[in-house]
């Protein structure tokens, strides 16, 4: 996955990184085996995105943010 330029947003105090890689129909959101992510990070990710209703997976402990996620925001992205 190369050619994607890294993007930053704000999510309160703090600056997130996150890539775009692709254009399709369905938008993926992807949360990385990482224990440090919080839900309103990536409501922030998807909003600067402009992700429509994405499809969102987690790999190890992302997986439980994910679904956390997608129990608590099922029309996300947004506030």
């Amino acid at each position: 996955m190369t050619g994607s330029e890294v993007r930053y947003v704000n999510s309160g105090s703090v600056h997130i990184a996150y890539r775009v890689f692709g254009d399709g129909p369905v938008d993926l959101l992807l949360v990385p085996a990482f224990t440090s992510h919080l839900v309103q990070d990536v409501l922030a990710v998807l909003d600067a995105a402009g992700a429509g209703r994405p499809a969102v997976s987690g790999d190890l402990e992302g997986a439980a943010l994910s679904a956390l996620f997608a129990a608590t925001h099922p029309n996300a992205p947004g506030p």
